[in-house]
C-alpha cells in the first residue's frame, strides 16, 4: 500500500496521542534537527552522493556508510551512519580516532550520547546509530 495515495484516515496526524507516543516524536524530531544543522546529510545529486559517501560495510542485515563531512563544509569532518535490520547486536569497525555518538537507543540529536576512541562501535539490533568524528 502507498501511503502517498491513501486518504486521512490513513495519512491523518493525531495530536491528541502525541503524549502517549512522546519518545517517537522526539526521536524524529531529533533526526529532523540532524539533517537541518549538517548539510552532508543534504546532497543532492548522485554526483556528490558518489563522491561523499562512501560505503564501510553492507550484507544481509546491516548496511555502513560514511560521509565526508567537511568536504561540503560540514562542522562534523566524518559522520558514520549504521542500520541494523538484524535482531542480533552487531559489532562494526571503524577508523581510529575519538567518535560522538549521537543518534541510538531510540535517542537522536546533534548532542554526543556517548563516545568512543577505538576502531569499533556495537550497534543494537533492529536499530539506527549515527556517530561522528573531528579528525
Amino acid at each position: 500500500m502507498n501511503s502517498h495515495e491513501s486518504g486521512d484516515i490513513v495519512n491523518a496526524i493525531h495530536w491528541d496521542q502525541k503524549q502517549r507516543f512522546k519518545p517517537v516524536f522526539d526521536y524524529y524530531r531529533g533526526l529532523i534537527q540532524l539533517r537541518r544543522e549538517h548539510p552532508v546529510f543534504r546532497l543532492r545529486t548522485r554526483d556528490a552522493i558518489k563522491k561523499y559517501v562512501r560505503l564501510l560495510e553492507k550484507d544481509h542485515a546491516l548496511l555502513a556508510f560514511e560521509l565526508h563531512g567537511a568536504a561540503v563544509h560540514d562542522t562534523w569532518n566524518r559522520i558514520v551512519v549504521i542500520y541494523n535490520a538484524s535482531i542480533e547486536t552487531r559489532t562494526v569497525s571503524l577508523s581510529p580516532g575519538i567518535w560522538n555518538v549521537v543518534t541510538e537507543k531510540g535517542q537522536a540529536g546533534v548532542d554526543s550520547l556517548r563516545t568512543i576512541n577505538g576502531h569499533q562501535v556495537q550497534v543494537q539490533g533492529i536499530s539506527m546509530t549515527v556517530l561522528y568524528s573531528m579528525s
